[in-house]
């Protein structure tokens, strides 16, 4: 008699234990930081240090970086400017112009009531000579009134979704702001070199950023900024059209020559864009973003001794990898299939984040 046929049920069992076989490699090449590409590396170390990325790390991110121009002697030239969107009531602009004392400061906020409050208080606080405030919104073109929604932090150039979930869409239909590309502020600072610009603007970073036209040379303008991440990076969320993901626009920004970096209340992290892939699981939701603040450093235009101090913070925030290249690259080839097989189900977000839970 010749051997029994195997039917559905054995067939099953078969992929079963070669899909058990995957997710045992797989979790040995997501464990193991010998075998961690670079994106995974720092998407790990996130993960192990994820409150020290908080948006409001950003208060400490900026006094370090601060306090490093102040000792470079950055700080005492009234030539040079730093630029601030989303100003509010200006928590964060309080620390920026106490932490450089001699750089012109620009504020921009959108709410005509916020910016009469912040424009007063800035001026008394540190000097009228020093502060300039403008009611107008960075974007990637230059409209003259544009409406905008919501209070607070929460205010943002964005279109309401059918629930209406981010504010009182009608409240300020009818006092609009204008909106100037980034690149055109720069020329109108011509005489003035940026030396720092901070980017938060409930969602609509991404017209932001192609608004400062990096692409076009305006890079040397811009040699040193930060922008916000957070879950306003969604595809749920109506405020930037869903048209750049978080990896796409640390993309555009390495194509522009930069290096990217994640700040922390301790240091920085540098990332690539591949991080954001890796790291966009660990915010919980649907997967699709980090949190924290991006810092942008471009090695050739910024000034030395601030992209020397942000180089050696971020080396002691790396974590080691690279070593046993031939079972790593097994591991790896492993991890790759179990990731094609879930971008293959119904729902490619949901399987990963089981297969990480369960690994």
């Amino acid at each position: 008699m010749g051997a029994p046929r195997r039917g559905p049920p054995a067939r099953k069992k078969l992929r079963m234990l070669a899909a058990a076989g995957l997710a045992v490699a797989w979790w040995f090449a997501s464990t193991d930081p010998l075998c961690l590409t670079e994106a995974e590396s720092a998407a790990a170390y996130y993960k192990d240090h994820i409150r020290d990325f908080s948006n409001k790390a950003d208060f400490r991110g900026v006094e370090r970086l601060l306090a490093v121009a102040r000792t470079a002697g950055l700080c005492a030239d009234a030539a040079r400017a730093i630029l601030v969107a989303g100003v509010n009531e200006g928590q964060l602009s309080d620390v920026v112009l106490r932490s450089c004392r001699g750089a012109a400061f620009h504020g921009f906020e959108i709410q005509r009531d916020v910016f009469r409050r912040a424009r007063l208080r800035l001026r008394r606080d540190h000097g009228a000579a020093r502060v300039a405030m403008h009611r107008a919104a960075w974007s990637d073109a230059a409209a003259a009134k544009v409406a905008y929604s919501g209070e607070g932090e929460t205010a943002s150039l964005f279109v309401p979704d059918e629930r209406g979930r981010f504010g009182d869409w009608a409240r300020h239909a009818a006092d609009g702001v204008a909106t100037v590309p980034l690149a055109d502020v720069a020329d109108r600072l011509a005489n003035s070199s940026i030396l720092y610009v901070v980017v938060d603007v409930e969602g609509h970073e991404p017209k932001v950023l192609r608004g400062m036209h990096l692409e076009r040379g305006y890079a040397k303008r811009f040699p040193l900024f930060q922008y916000e991440l957070g879950g306003t990076w969604g595809h749920h969320d109506p405020r930037h059209n869903n048209d750049w993901t978080q990896g796409r626009a640390a993309g555009y920004l390495q194509d522009a020559g930069y290096e990217l970096y994640l700040v922390a209340t301790t240091g920085w992290l540098r990332v690539t864009p591949d991080f954001f892939p890796a790291a966009s699981f660990l915010n919980g939701g649907d997967g699709c973003c980090a949190n924290g603040n991006v810092l942008a450093v471009h090695p050739d235009h910024a000034p030395p001794p601030i992209v020397a101090a942000v180089r050696a913070a971020a080396a002691t925030h790396a974590l080691a990898f690279a070593a046993r290249p031939r079972a790593c690259r097994r591991l790896r080839a492993a991890h790759a299939q179990v990731a094609a097989w879930c971008r293959a189900q119904p729902s490619p977000a949901r399987c990963l984040a089981q297969c990480r839970e369960e690994r």
